[in-house]
């Protein structure tokens, strides 16, 4: 929707991978993208909802982790909060891991914004043995704490209420106050008498927010558009700060998680653990060899399935594809407009849908494994593959996202934080294969392997394997010699939050595969359609009267060998 239209804007924040777009699309019945991986929504995915006769716009901003924008995608979620007409905030908290979210919370609360804050994943919490106080929790905030299950729908009620109730609100409850160090204050109090003149139109709170922001993000991105005098106070405290021997960012950050661990102590409790058969997985899937191993065998598998799993689908397409353009022929007259329509318009939109099959089947196994949290694990093993030829660990995602589409692989760099790893990232995945060139991949490899099997997998399943393993050697070798040559620099260094194991949602798995395949048969499909009518028309015009004639006496042969070659292709290759 567009920004134009000024509504009342509610955000939905939060780390990655805390369950902010299943949320999202639970609240708003929605699409956003959702996979069990940090980092996947990178770009702003907004929908209208209606709440108590009032329509709102719900917001669903990329993952952080602080309010210190380190990425492009962590500054969108920043710029989000202090554009436009920004009401409310809810804060989603993966309740397993406590701490980490609820210093977002507590930087969301601090900057003056209304906050709900959703314990998402409270069913896996209770799994683990924790028990969470939320309304003592909610008195230490200030704000609701709403227990919730995005994935199963629970607690979305109460979670509406409390939402409704903040925007309702006209103040007067006591929120989150931390307390700082003494020298921490002073500085403060310069800096924001700096700001409440650049931003008089906000409150005290809201100033106080902006200059602990400014303090922990100077020298980032992320002060872009801030004035050159607030520059220069920041500058001058900081500098000030290190010739005392002071660490601000230390400072702000031990007061912030001793503030938390205190309110945690309050609100939080583990009684009776139970064992995580997750870390005996670990064991074996993050292994620098069996994982390695583990994971080539996965995707051996899933070819094998794209090779031989959609056959059935694909000679049903080609079925009824060949049933249509029989009809076609006896309805319409001989003459221009039935060759076009049988050899044009019909064919190219058979040689179009008849890929449909893999390609959706592509999509739904890469989700799966992203959306059971598989993916994490595999960036983890490949992290030492990565260094070595001077990628970001984060940039395995992009690169798996390049066997779909390149154009939304470049888009998901964007969750890398430096400059110079993602421009690296950017020029070496166009080398790899994506879908449009799976067709081509799938055509050349039926012909030539047809009926050929190596022990259990068919002989086209290992080609294709091949084709795609070649494309990542290649796009490997790329990354490394733009890294030494073009884009020199160190070695990044890969932290990673690895997630729990889920399992997918059919649901959001079909409406993502659904959405990528629609992009295919739009963009590519329209292409396709077009240069094979194309092609007719080359091979059908101009009409000679005398040429024509010595044609169609060699056209019997050239049916004939065409009809042998073609009877010993695979009916689905054809």
């Amino acid at each position: 929707m567009s920004r134009s239209t000024a509504l009342p804007q509610v955000l939905i924040a939060g780390n990655p991978n805390c369950g902010k777009s299943t949320l999202f699309n639970a609240l708003s019945g929605g699409s956003a993208h959702v996979g069990n991986y940090p980092g996947v929504t990178v770009d702003r995915t907004s929908a209208r909802l209606r709440l108590h006769h009032q329509d709102i716009e719900l917001v669903d901003v990329p993952g952080m982790y602080s309010l210190t924008a380190g990425s492009p995608e962590e500054q969108l979620a920043v710029d989000a909060l202090t554009e436009g007409d920004t009401r409310a905030v809810i804060c989603v908290v993966d309740a397993t891991t406590l701490e980490r979210g609820l210093y977002l919370a507590l930087q969301l609360v601090e900057s003056g914004v209304s906050v709900i804050i959703a314990l998402n994943m409270m069913d896996a919490a209770e799994h683990l043995g924790l028990r969470i106080d939320t309304e003592r929790l909610s008195q230490l905030f200030g704000s609701p704490v709403i227990p919730v299950v995005a994935t199963k729908r629970r607690g979305l009620d109460a979670l509406l209420a409390a939402l409704h109730g903040e925007l309702e609100a006209t103040g007067g409850t006591k929120k989150a106050q931390v307390v700082y160090p003494a020298e921490l204050e002073a500085d403060l109090a310069k800096l924001v008498s700096v700001i409440g003149q650049w931003r008089s139109e906000t409150t005290a709170s809201q100033h106080r927010a902006v200059a602990l922001w400014c303090l922990l993000s100077l020298g980032e991105d992320s002060l872009r558009g801030v004035p050159d005098d607030v520059r220069r106070v920041a500058h001058e405290i900081r500098e000030a700060a290190s010739a005392q021997g002071r660490d601000l960012d230390l400072e702000i950050i031990s007061s912030r998680y001793g503030w938390l661990d205190d309110a945690l102590a309050q609100a939080c409790s583990v009684q009776d653990p139970r064992p995580s058969w997750s870390e005996r997985i670990d064991r074996v899937l993050t292994h620098p060899v069996l994982g390695l191993v583990v994971f080539a065998a996965v995707m051996l598998g899933i070819f094998e399935a794209l090779f031989a799993g959609a056959d059935p689908l694909i000679s049903a397409i080609e079925s009824l594809t060949g049933f249509m353009q029989g009809q076609a022929a006896a309805i319409l007259p001989a003459g221009v407009l039935q060759d076009l329509v049988v050899e044009g318009i019909i064919a190219g939109v058979g040689n179009v849908v008849v890929f449909a099959p893999q390609i959706l089947m592509l999509f739904l196994f890469i989700g799966f494994l992203e959306d059971s949290g598989y993916l994490a694990r595999v960036a983890f093993v490949i992290d030492r593959v990565m260094k070595g030829v001077g990628l970001h660990g984060k940039a395995f995602v992009p690169l798996l996202s390049g066997f779909a589409c390149a154009v939304p692989a470049v888009m998901a760099t964007r969750t890398i934080e430096r400059r110079r790893d993602r421009l690296v990232t950017m020029l070496a995945l166009p080398l790899m294969s994506c879908s449009a060139r799976l067709p081509v991949y799938i055509l050349v490899v039926g012909t030539v392997f047809a009926g050929q099997s190596f022990g259990w997998f068919s002989a086209g399943a290992v080609a294709l394997f091949s084709m795609y393993t070649l494309s990542v050697l290649v796009t490997l070798g790329a990354a490394a010699l733009i890294r030494r040559t073009v884009l020199p620099g160190p070695a990044p260094t890969f932290v990673l939050e690895m997630p729990p194991y889920r399992w997918p949602s059919a649901q959001i798995l079909w409406l993502n595969a659904w959405r990528r395949l629609r992009i295919f048969l739009v963009d590519a499909g329209t292409i396709i359609l077009a240069m094979t009518i194309l092609l007719w028309a080359l091979l059908s015009f101009p009409k000679s009267a005398e040429v024509n004639p010595s044609i169609h006496k060699k056209r019997p042969t050239s049916l004939a060998t065409a009809s042998v070659a073609g009877s010993a292709m695979p009916s689905s290759r054809r």
